[in-house]
């Protein structure tokens, strides 16, 4: 077997999106045609840490990413073992500060 074969895409190949939002997760399955096969969502709070800012839980950024993902698997009725790829997009490791907050505004303006 050559060292590429492992990543041929059979068939019934599918990839899982996950994007970490504002307020929510949300997960998609697609085929290789990029047919949507699943679709699941996990919300999440934010908490007002300083008037404009806003902080989110990493703990509870993973829950609703889990929730989403599960969410998702479970309406696409696809083989585990026949993922192809996954792209994750957003969240953070520790208390993040959200995008819709202005904590940085006075900086950007100082830098012109």
């Amino acid at each position: 077997m050559k060292s590429r074969d492992w990543f041929k895409m059979t068939r019934s190949s599918w990839f899982l999106g996950i994007d970490l939002g504002t307020g929510s997760c949300k997960s998609v399955v697609i085929d290789e045609k990029a047919s949507i096969l699943g679709f699941g969502v996990g919300d999440y709070s934010g908490s007002d840490a300083h008037d404009r800012w806003q902080e989110q839980d990493p703990g509870e950024l993973v829950q609703a990413a889990i929730n989403s993902v599960r969410n998702a698997l479970a309406g696409a009725d696809v083989d585990p073992i026949q993922c192809a790829g996954i792209s994750i997009g957003g969240g953070a490791a520790q208390p993040a500060g959200a995008r819709q907050q202005r904590r940085a505004l006075n900086r950007c303006h100082h830098l012109g």
